[in-house]
């Protein structure tokens, strides 16, 4: 592609490309722009492999050197969608702040499924993760790159919560209890993208249980008393398996 390429965000840009399915796209909406909203409105019906360049041309309204200007391929731009979807998600630890939930996780879950673009987020990122060609894609890295910050963020908010003599002991608790709660949202979420959604409630409060006999399991290693929140839920636990 020549170095002479222009972008045409403006006006001009727009009246250049025309809209290729006859209906010309708004000159106030810069052509990076509606770029990204044409392939997140075709993934969402059609996947990564089924959206094709064509397919987000046609509906961006925009030529293919207009595309090329903005991104090197359709992985630069799934990449670059990610971000911006994840930019415009809320943060996700907030949930974990209220000690008087008894099933914090399902706060958690709750507030990705009841975000549509916060579960389009999620869902678009199971999905791609699970396809195999996609594990070396610019797009993967950038999902394991917010995968990684979620579940620092899940750390850090589970550290707050643990008795600083527990910690001293066992530091990698905050980080397993991270990876327990993940791990079970994502289920609930991938149980919904197949089509067969579980009794999430049950099955984010039984994980929250055994969050907090790991930590009681801790504070009883270290002679530390066990946090109430925590006791209760590792209580409610050890009555069921009763």
């Amino acid at each position: 592609m020549s170095d002479s390429r222009r972008p045409d965000g403006g006006a001009a840009g727009v009246a250049r490309d025309g809209a290729a399915d006859g209906k010309k796209p708004s000159a106030t909406v810069p052509t990076r722009e509606r770029i990204l909203e044409a392939a997140r409105t075709i993934a969402l019906d059609h996947g990564y492999k089924g959206t094709t360049l064509a397919m987000i041309q046609k509906r961006a309204g925009v030529h293919a050197g207009s595309f090329y200007w903005h991104f090197k391929d359709k992985d630069a731009l799934f990449a670059e969608l990610v971000r911006q979807a994840h930019k415009q998600s809320q943060v996700m630890e907030q949930p974990l702040e209220d000690d008087e939930d008894s099933n914090p996780l399902q706060v958690m879950l709750s507030s990705i499924v009841d975000n549509p673009r916060r579960y389009g987020l999620w869902r678009f990122n199971l999905q791609l993760m699970l396809d195999r060609d996609m594990l070396n894609s610019a797009t993967a890295e950038e999902i394991r790159a917010l995968r990684r910050m979620t579940q620092c963020m899940l750390t850090d908010a589970w550290v707050g919560k643990v008795p600083a003599n527990v910690l001293e002991r066992h530091p990698d608790l905050p980080g397993q209890m991270a990876d327990y709660a993940l791990a079970t949202v994502e289920g609930c979420v991938l149980s919904r993208i197949a089509g067969t959604q579980r009794d999430e409630g049950m099955i984010t409060e039984a994980a929250t249980s055994v969050i907090a006999a790991m930590v009681a399991q801790a504070c009883r290693e270290v002679g530390e008393p066990v946090p109430d929140f925590f006791d209760a839920r590792a209580r409610a636990l050890m009555n069921a398996i009763d």
